[in-house]
């Protein structure tokens, strides 16, 4: 009933004033025009009345109608505002969502540990710095932003400015994510103070966008310039402990070659003489037995000599020296061992020569207790200033990946010492090995001091 309200109200109140106006105006009709217009008047309302009761009729309806249309027009309007309140209200909480996310990724990247920043390719400008990137590199976001403005601010010095600026650029047109990280950068703050930094970019292409990250390594890198020169004097030391090793072994050797040798050949000499004037048999047999013991107390004395310090080692060489302890290998051990001297190493330093001689000796020790050869190969050549050593086998051969990280472990600890040796004279050892297909070594040790 309430939806026909306002129309019944209105065609009500048309009707009504319509009705009142017809049967008042024949009485004012009367009253001007006298009787004789009475009966024109009553036909004309008649008339009036159903013409007014139609018109009521049909406005009713229209405006019913239009009533309606308004009525669901408002209904849909109400819907539409229903519809719009809920999605501003999952707006809001996507904004707010999304403000709290955006909170939390820059609150992190305001902490990370590393700087880092942001830039527009197109622009060459950056957009975004971390608390971290400009306390790295000791200026304002506004001083550095520009990139032309950063490399001049940074890097002051022209030429190597120009260097950095064409290394930096050429990479990053490469495209190669690789070539686009640097180390060993030096930087200058706002403060002139000099830092050392790495430095990498993280292409965005296909959004225009760089992504620049930066550490500050200057403590790392004096701390390892630190231990590099604590290294370079633990290794002078540790040669110079070795040479002074071999020159005690040296004067051992000395010792026992120049007084024990000659007093025992001494005392063999006066033995030998006494036998020949000594007729008791059993003071004889007596005699003779001293003097072979003697005897092997001379070749054992000898023995030690060569052991401690081969006199043909400085008397003649590094390859006569080897070819000696070929010798002597083989009469102990059966091992045949080839040498190949394209090169003849005369020019090797004093220094360098007796610990050459010790890592040679050490390998082919190393081949005849471990290994299980039959013949070996000792190979010298010269390269530029370099005397290049190959050593190999045709032993049972190891995985090399596994045993040479055995310090300290077996077999391990002989490489190992090998290794230091080696370092020690300031050059480097390959060592390939295979099981069941022996092993390679090669050596080069430089011939300058």
């Amino acid at each position: 009933m309430k939806n026909y309200a306002s129309a019944f109200r209105i065609s009500s109140i048309f009707m009504v004033i319509s009705i009142l106006y017809i049967i008042f105006s024949d009485r004012i009709t009367s009253l001007l025009f006298g009787q004789n217009a009475v009966e024109l008047t009553q036909v004309q309302t008649i008339k009036g009345l159903v013409y007014v009761m139609v018109t009521s009729v049909i406005i009713f309806i229209l405006i019913n109608r239009e009533i309606r249309k308004r009525q669901k027009y408002i209904l849909d309007l109400k819907v539409r505002q229903q519809k719009l309140k809920g999605a501003k209200d999952e707006v809001n909480k996507a904004r707010d969502s999304l403000a709290r996310r955006n909170k939390f990724i820059e609150t992190i990247l305001e902490n990370l540990p590393i700087g880092l920043a942001v830039n527009r390719v197109d622009e060459g400008r950056a957009t975004y710095m971390n608390h971290k990137f400009k306390e790295i590199y000791g200026w304002s976001d506004e001083d550095i932003r520009d990139i032309e403005e950063f490399f001049l601010k940074v890097y002051p010095d022209e030429t190597y400015r120009n260097e950095i600026m064409e290394k930096v650029y050429e990479d990053i047109r490469s495209r190669d994510p690789e070539r686009m990280k640097w180390s060993g950068l030096s930087i200058t703050t706002k403060t002139g103070k000099k830092k050392i930094i790495e430095a990498q970019n993280i292409p965005l292409f296909d959004q225009d966008l760089m992504i620049s990250t930066v550490q500050d390594i200057t403590g790392k890198v004096e701390t390892e310039k630190v231990n590099k020169e604590y290294q370079e004097s633990l290794r002078n030391l540790t040669k110079e402990l070795l040479i002074t090793e071999e020159k005690h072994r040296k004067e051992i050797a000395g010792n026992i070659h120049d007084n024990l040798n000659q007093t025992l050949v001494i005392a063999k000499m006066h033995i030998t003489q006494l036998t020949k004037n000594i007729a008791d048999k059993q003071i004889l047999e007596r005699l003779q037995s001293a003097s072979e013991y003697i005897e092997d107390a001379i070749a054992n004395s000898r023995k030690i000599t060569y052991d401690l310090s081969p006199p043909v080692l400085y008397q003649l060489g590094l390859a006569e020296a080897v070819v000696w302890l070929s010798e002597k290998l083989e009469n102990e051990s059966g091992l045949q061992i080839k040498l190949s001297l394209d090169h003849h190493p005369k020019e090797v330093p004093e220094s360098h020569l007796i610990l050459t001689y010790r890592v040679i000796q050490e390998l082919l020790t190393n081949i005849v207790k471990h290994s299980g050869a039959t013949m070996a190969e000792v190979v010298f050549r010269k390269k530029n200033s370099d005397l290049h050593v190959n050593i190999n086998d045709n032993g049972k051969g190891f995985n090399t990946r596994e045993e040479l990280n055995l310090k300290g472990q077996g077999d391990g600890f002989g490489l190992f010492a090998v290794r230091e040796r080696v370092h020690n004279l300031n050059g480097t050892i390959t060592i390939k090995g295979m099981r069941g297909k022996g092993t390679s070594i090669d050596l080069i040790i430089p011939l300058t001091q």
